[in-house]
């Protein structure tokens, strides 16, 4: 872009500086000089006491004549150039123009699917932190009551060996058949103790019954304190058989406490399981969401950063095109007006003649085919097709309404090229 640019105004600068295409130029612009030589000649022709000959007149307009089609065969040149340039020009801007627009419209389509997918992620992100949150304060619950039952079968546990222990010492008393005398009276209040603890309290109550009674029997008459057992092998079978029953009641109570306990904690454990699986795929799906906001709006930062590039790409390409189809309407409508009135200085050639011709009563014939070829061909090519191209040109690059825009921007194609098909007559130019 640069590179092109920078020689169109290279070539622009080089051959206005070079070849003085300013309008006081005599070299390649009809000059003010020139025109008013003719004058000046056809007031000298036209005056009987000029002393200038014929040959002193006819050399003169040939000069003129020379100077103005070498002029105007430079003035070609440089056009030629000039217009091939501005083709190359308002072909590669147009490109740039292309491409800017389509950059834009791509980062925009690009930008806008990157805000709704931001737009939905934000939308799922808070429902997906308030649903973790729910899991997470009933794995919470569920643990606290998890702990609540371990406790309480811990304890259990502890009372049920407790009063294992201790009715298989009492049996293993009862069944020494002890010689000695001992207290029923602490045995019974420690039976009562973990009856109580284990609530087996209707299935202590026969025992405790035989312990009453054997305490009253074993009592002296009139005695109010019977508290020493005296053995006795009725007594001491019953006691045996009761003991049994109930320590055999409260193993079979210990054994299906473990076993509940296992159960349970088999079922939690499998709760504690699904909730947990339920969190880590909240918790994976909330940093999924999370990296998609993250790149999303990272997405619309870029494409926001290309959209800004494009539009300024844009704005430059269009205005450098603008510039340089101003500066090539110049130049052509330059060229335009210089042939037309390089046709009137030879038309005022002709006249010269004319009038040198009535003074005088001949004219070198060269010089009047020269004049009449070079006035034909002139003609010929402002009626030419490629010199109505430059006028249509013109009529296209910069027609103005009234609001100040270009009406050819109007009737622009979609990249909004108003010369998209101009400076094709620089091909008939040469």
């Amino acid at each position: 872009m640069i590179k092109i640019s920078a020689l169109f105004l290279i070539l622009f600068i080089g051959t206005t500086t070079c070849l003085d295409l300013s309008a006081s130029s005599g070299v390649i612009l009809p000059s003010i000089e020139s025109k008013n030589e003719l004058f000046n000649m056809m007031v000298q022709v036209r005056s009987e006491t000029n002393q200038n000959t014929i040959s002193g007149f006819v050399q003169q307009l040939r000069d003129l004549l020379n100077n103005l089609v070498q002029a105007q065969n430079k003035h070609k040149e440089v056009h030629n150039k000039m217009m091939a340039q501005c083709k190359e020009e308002n072909n590669f801007r147009t490109r740039e123009v292309r491409r800017a627009r389509r950059a834009h419209a791509n980062a925009l389509a690009a930008r806008s699917k990157c805000e709704v997918s931001l737009n939905n992620a934000m939308r799922q992100l808070p429902e997906l932190v308030t649903t973790r949150m729910v899991y997470h304060k009933e794995l919470t619950r569920a643990q606290q009551a998890r702990n609540f039952e371990v406790s309480k079968y811990v304890q259990r546990r502890k009372v049920l060996s407790e009063a294992v222990d201790f009715l298989s010492t009492f049996l293993a008393y009862v069944q020494k058949r002890l010689a000695k005398e001992y207290s029923l009276l602490s045995l019974s209040e420690d039976l009562l103790k973990h009856a109580n603890k284990v609530n087996v309290l209707p299935e202590a109550s026969p025992i405790l019954a035989e312990l009453a009674t054997a305490m009253i029997l074993s009592a002296p008459p009139g005695s109010v304190n019977a508290r020493n057992f005296k053995p006795n092998a009725e007594l001491r079978q019953r006691l045996i058989g009761l003991l049994t029953q109930l320590l055999n009641r409260l193993v079979a109570d210990s054994k299906n406490n473990d076993e509940d306990e296992a159960k349970a904690a088999a079922v939690f454990e499998v709760y504690r399981t699904r909730l947990t699986k339920v969190i880590a795929t909240l918790d994976a799906n909330i940093a999924r969401v999370e990296a998609q906001i993250k790149k999303m709006r990272n997405c619309m930062d870029v494409e926001g950063g290309v959209m800004t590039t494009a539009a300024k790409k844009l704005a430059r390409n269009k205005k450098l095109r603008y510039d340089a189809v101003r500066m090539c309407h110049a130049f052509n409508t330059e060229f335009i007006e210089a042939t037309k009135n390089r046709l009137n200085e030879i038309e005022t050639m002709k006249q010269i003649l004319d009038i040198v011709a009535k003074r005088f009563k001949r004219l070198p014939k060269d010089l009047v085919a020269y004049l009449e070829s070079v006035a034909n061909g002139w003609r010929a090519y402002i009626n030419s097709t490629p010199f109505k191209e430059f006028l249509e040109y013109q009529r296209k690059t910069f027609q103005v309404n009234k609001r100040g825009k270009l009406l050819s921007e109007s009737n622009a194609d979609e990249d909004g090229n108003p010369v998209s098909a101009v400076v094709r007559g620089a091909q008939g130019i040469a």
